[in-house]
């Protein structure tokens, strides 16, 4: 599969032809370069992504990047942005003429009215590109109607064992905590039942529990 890339990133496509050629991705093995309306995307329109930097600040209050990023939603099922920064903080630090609660407030307002993903790549555009794009072509990602689907697939929650429970029912207890509720638990076998029949002598003998403190914990359990 050719990956196109705008001609306008031609600073970038030697970057991109080295990887390639490398044979590090798993779909793409040639580039086509035009005049498109987005800075990288893929022939059928399945992945887009347009690429912001030096001219981050500028695009957002211009309204250039609201109008970008509808474009790349319109137009392809899986739209991202790329910002050439570390992160957020990094961001602010090199656009030090600009209020960071503005930049927050215009980023955060574009991103969500156009619900478009955005990824802080610095120093690696090729390889989170190319990642990205294998990633949708693996054969196990769903291709969806909607325009916007997040590329981290929400992890399952996993069930909880019966031990977990426990802990977390004595370590919630006012007073006790993680330390102090694993402490009861291990002196009563992890058993509910014993910990509620235990008598408050019995409970003053762990560690960091004083009268008043057993005392509150066989009141809950009455």
């Amino acid at each position: 599969m050719k990956l196109c890339i705008d001609n306008r990133e031609r600073l970038r496509i030697p970057a991109f032809e080295s990887y390639i050629k490398s044979g590090k991705s798993k779909f793409i093995d040639d580039i086509e370069l035009g005049n498109y309306f987005t800075d990288i995307h893929t022939p059928d329109l399945l992945v887009g992504i347009e690429y912001k930097e030096e001219d981050l600040m500028e695009s957002i209050y211009s309204g250039l990047l609201d109008k970008q990023l509808k474009e790349l939603k319109d137009s392809v099922q899986y739209p991202f942005l790329f910002i050439g920064y570390e992160g957020i903080s990094d961001t602010i630090i090199k656009n030090i003429g600009s209020n960071p609660d503005v930049i927050l407030g215009k980023l955060a307002s574009i991103v969500s009215r156009q619900k478009v993903t955005i990824m802080f790549v610095s120093d690696f555009l090729v390889p989170f590109t190319i990642k990205v794009i294998d990633r949708f072509y693996d054969g196990e990602t769903p291709v969806k109607l909607s325009n916007y689907t997040p590329i981290r697939n929400k992890p399952k929650k996993k069930k909880p064992t019966i031990n977990e429970i426990k802990r977390h029912i004595i370590c919630d207890l006012p007073g006790l905590g993680s330390e102090k509720g694993n402490r009861v638990l291990q002196r009563y076998d992890n058993s509910i039942s014993k910990i509620a029949s235990t008598t408050e002598d019995d409970l003053k003998q762990i560690k960091g529990i004083g009268p008043k403190l057993a005392k509150e914990i066989l009141e809950i359990f009455k």
